[in-house]
């Protein structure tokens, strides 16, 4: 089952799901993850994030962030997958094809006309990415500082 959840529920979860992603999501030139709950809390707050959860046998399985931004160049609402994760034994099953298309029916109905996603150059999530309809348009190049 996918459903909307809160931050606080994504964060509150003590299986470890979200130690797991922070391990597999690192990005080496980024400091640790240390999720800011206040700023999440206040994007929540603010109708500017959306959390989707995936559950199998009542348990958070997955989950997918998106951080609603304003296209000024367009004049429309984008949205931006801001952290996307299965935990890996639910991998391979269409598990994760059905928690973005869920997310992005609800980008769509927040009025979104774009959902943009992130992932490491030649990674797994590239080629899933790729699988569930993205396309690469940019490169971004990140610089420790």
């Amino acid at each position: 089952m996918i459903k909307i959840i809160t931050i606080n529920q994504l964060f509150s979860q003590e299986d470890g799901l979200f130690q797991k992603y922070s391990d597999e999501a690192k990005v080496p030139q980024a400091p640790d993850m240390a999720p800011d709950i206040n700023h999440y809390l206040a994007l929540e707050d603010n109708d500017a994030l959306t959390v989707a959860g995936l559950y199998i046998d009542d348990k958070l399985q997955g989950f997918c962030t998106l951080v609603y931004f304003y296209l000024s160049h367009s004049d429309s609402l984008g949205a931006s997958v801001d952290m996307f994760f299965i935990d890996s034994c639910h991998r391979g099953y269409g598990t994760g094809k059905k928690l973005i298309s869920f997310a992005e029916d609800l980008a769509r109905d927040k009025g979104a006309k774009i959902v943009t996603m992130t992932a490491p150059l030649n990674s797994r999530l590239e080629k899933v990415a790729c699988s569930f309809g993205y396309e690469a348009t940019n490169i971004i190049h990140t610089k420790a500082l």
